[in-house]
């Protein structure tokens, strides 16, 4: 499998910025650069299970010479999911734990994951 990014980059550069200043003003000697990504992973067949629904930075936080950069993406999942011990049922509210990944199955098939700061959170 091969890293890709979640798409078209729709927001400046987030390197190297000045500390405590707001979006746009960046260190003289430094060309701005977008080094900040999300990258992820899926199986070729896959690919067309993931969505990029948002990919953006956030150009608020003044504390470091690095803007974060957030992205949220939409999952289909293929049926049957396997070794379901409970059925599922459209409209049911259930939540999946993967160490620290966590998330909200909304749909038998559908779900929406929202991942800020290192953190994955489930959008229903």
């Amino acid at each position: 499998m091969v890293p890709h990014a979640p798409g078209e980059i729709g927001f400046e550069p987030t390197f190297k910025v000045l500390r405590n200043e707001p979006a746009g003003h960046y260190l003289e000697q430094r060309v701005p650069s977008f080094c900040d990504r999300i990258l992820f992973h899926s199986a070729p067949s896959r690919r067309s299970n993931v969505a990029v629904v948002e990919y953006r930075n956030v150009p608020s936080l003044m504390t470091s010479d690095h803007k974060p950069v957030t992205a949220t993406f939409a999952l289909t999942i293929p049926r049957p999911i396997k070794k379901v011990k409970k059925q599922f049922h459209s409209g049911d509210y259930y939540t999946v734990e993967f160490k620290t990944v966590s998330m909200a199955v909304v749909d038998e098939v559908d779900m929406v994951l929202d991942v800020v700061g290192g953190a994955v959170r489930g959008l229903y």
